[in-house]
């Protein structure tokens, strides 16, 4: 009878314990949403370290640095539409080039967790109708990715501190072997056969945003083969949100 009695208690504590870890998981994990301390904000992103690439067949990467972002966030947003610059590009030591055809990023905040303060979500690849983003390495491939969504997207805030008077997000993307391009030989050295379409391709990168007044905010540098900004006033607080 004891020891009867004793399993069924075990048993109760097991449930209770499987949903309080429920209740805890529930609440400590709601929708995010990017937020700035005024309306509109300018956002610019600059990557962190050499870590910005695509990789396709064989192991190839093209690499580019710099590679910077911007965007405008007119109100807390689940989402946040990223226009990329990619500048010196290379792929093994090769001229490489990154045309995006009017394609640009969609980063979607996805579920903010409080314990560790970031979000987990994704990134949209976004297209005209009929248009990719084009990697050319050297005239020896070209590869054409598509609109698709990727996976595997950390947004951290940082808080202010002694070196960064104002909160920013950072945001690693590591889409390894998901994403979907075609590859075309230009030449005999191209890996991996002609007009083959794959999924097994990667996008990797580390990039700090920063908010800032307003569009004005922005001002190329006009230096001949980047795309660097200043920033010509007042930088503010953004960061990654619950809901």
């Amino acid at each position: 009878m004891m020891k009867r009695n004793l399993r069924a208690f075990g048993r109760v504590l097991l449930a209770a314990s499987a949903m309080s870890i429920a209740v805890v998981s529930a609440a400590q994990a709601e929708p995010a949403e990017f937020t700035g301390a005024w309306y509109p904000t300018a956002i610019t992103g600059a990557q962190e370290g050499i870590t910005n690439y695509f990789e396709i067949t064989g192991g190839t990467k093209v690499e580019c640095n710099p590679a910077t972002y911007e965007a405008t966030l007119g109100g807390g947003s689940g989402s946040l539409t990223v226009t990329p610059h990619y500048t010196g590009c290379t792929s093994s030591g090769i001229n490489a080039t990154v045309n995006l055809n009017g394609c640009h990023y969609i980063l979607e905040a996805g579920t903010y967790v409080s314990w560790s303060d970031s979000a987990q979500g994704s990134l949209i690849v976004a297209c005209p109708k009929g248009a990719a983003i084009q990697l050319t390495t050297g005239g020896i491939c070209r590869v054409d990715i598509g609109p698709q969504t990727l996976n595997g997207v950390t947004y951290t805030n940082i808080a202010a501190g002694a070196t960064t008077p104002h909160d920013y997000v950072t945001v690693h993307v590591d889409a390894t072997n998901e994403v979907k391009y075609t590859e075309t030989d230009l030449s005999f050295f191209c890996p991996g056969t002609d007009n083959h379409t794959t999924e097994n391709g990667a996008f990797v990168a580390r990039v700090r945003l920063k908010g800032y007044e307003d569009e004005s905010t922005l001002e190329n540098l006009n230096t001949p083969g980047t795309n660097h900004y200043f920033h010509s006033i007042t930088e503010m607080d953004i960061g990654v949100r619950g809901t």
